[in-house]
């Protein structure tokens, strides 16, 4: 939980931040960070569903086997991606591969902590809300 706190609050800082820029210098106003803020979150609240979705099965391929295809070598004419990764002294891999259930919780993270942000910038400084006041 704690790793996946920290990969949501770098998430959300990263989607601030990029929200400031774009809202100060691509659109000339702090206005737009008020909207580009939620479109950031639902953004990755759009993604942690369609990972949960497809971990849990809902999205698949078709049920049918494709045909089976004869190969005149026996091995792979090319090199593929674990061919080339290390291994440690216990066995496991070199690069720790995050599971799909750590990406989909810091998404879930990030987007409470852009919710927070997005209320207290909206509520305690009025950015985006200047042209309704």
């Amino acid at each position: 939980m704690p790793k996946d706190a920290l990969r949501g609050t770098a998430l959300a800082a990263i989607a601030t931040l990029g929200a400031w820029l774009l809202a100060r210098f691509a659109f000339g106003g702090l206005f737009y960070m008020g909207v580009l803020l939620p479109v950031f979150m639902t953004s990755m609240l759009l993604v942690a569903w369609l990972i949960h979705l497809k971990a849990d099965g809902f999205v698949r391929g078709s049920s049918e086997s494709p045909p089976a295809v004869e190969r005149l070598e026996p091995t792979r004419p090319f090199a593929s991606f674990d061919e080339g990764i290390r291994t440690r002294a216990d066995g496991a891999n070199a690069a720790p591969v995050l599971d799909s259930r750590d990406v989909m919780r810091a998404l879930l993270w990030s987007t409470v902590e852009l919710a927070i942000v997005s209320i207290t910038l909206y509520h305690g400084a009025g950015i985006g809300a200047a042209p309704f006041r």
